[in-house]
């Protein structure tokens, strides 16, 4: 779960402002359910006021700094015999810093479905992708397709939001599970509100232990997931890239998006 002592003590940090943190996460996404009327919405929503909300946080001996970016367009994989999906809705990445040396860094891709019923309609093609991680192609390079094969360390590399808009309450309008979850518990495809009791908890919780490294796949400690992680971030232009590496795996559908977030969180104060 740590790679040392200065992750660790970072974490304990973090952890003993949960109550204060979760309880504007929760407020954050309260408002964005809301106010919107769709996941296009939402996004647009949150994760600025997120953003906005990260950057603001003090605690003694700690900083936060978080960026968020919106990519239009979504990130298409290719994989088996002809086999394309999208990747997900967004990625999150988690640093921690101390002494201004990274310590290391854990990640997880996101796909989040919303529903004005009381049941989620589950892409089965996606699904086997976040959850089995086939070998994969996703950009180009001058010798042809990028190639991936990822092997991840954590189940929850691939997970799911679910929101419900019939009720506006934290627990009911917000369900959080692996990639293993949603498969284990559907029902013909779809995934049904009373099945709800079969997960963990929500995603926002899901985001805090992220920040705390309870959950969340290595970066640097797993090549093939920083190999992805770096395409990833020229995907988004956080790196640079390549003209055209992106241009058959990209599929741009009205105003659909994909999110970027990264947050650091450091152990002496930014300048």
């Amino acid at each position: 779960m740590f790679f040392n002592d200065d992750a660790k003590e970072i974490s304990a940090i973090i952890k003993s402002y949960n109550k204060e943190i979760l309880l504007n996460f929760i407020k954050i996404h309260i408002n964005a359910v809301s106010t919107t009327r769709n996941e296009i919405q939402y996004f647009r929503t949150f994760f600025p006021a997120l953003e906005t909300y990260l950057n603001s946080v003090r605690i003694p001996s700690v900083y936060f700094t978080c960026r968020t970016r919106e990519i239009h367009g979504k990130p298409m994989v290719t994989f088996g015999s002809r086999n394309t999906c999208e990747l997900g809705d967004y990625f999150i990445v988690v640093k921690y810093i101390k002494n201004n040396i990274l310590i290391g860094q854990k990640t997880i891709i996101y796909q989040l479905k919303r529903s004005h019923t009381n049941s989620w309609k589950i892409d089965q093609r996606q699904l086997n992708f976040l959850k089995n991680w086939p070998s994969f192609n996703f950009g180009r390079t001058q010798n042809g397709s990028n190639s991936f094969r990822l092997r991840p360390t954590r189940p929850e590399y691939g997970s799911y939001v679910l929101i419900n808009d019939l009720d506006k309450g934290l627990h009911e309008s917000n369900i959080y599970g692996t990639a293993y979850d949603i498969h284990n518990n559907q029902e013909a495809g779809r995934i049904q509100l009373t099945n709800k009791q079969k997960f963990y908890y929500c995603s926002l919780l899901s985001y805090f232990n992220l920040m705390t490294w309870e959950n969340g796949e290595p970066i640097i400690q797993n090549t093939d997931i920083g190999d992805f992680n770096l395409a990833l971030y020229r995907y988004m232009g956080w790196e640079q890239n390549e003209d055209d590496e992106f241009k058959n795996f990209n599929k741009k559908n009205s105003e659909e998006s994909f999110w970027g977030i990264e947050l650091t969180i450091g152990t002496e104060q930014k300048e």
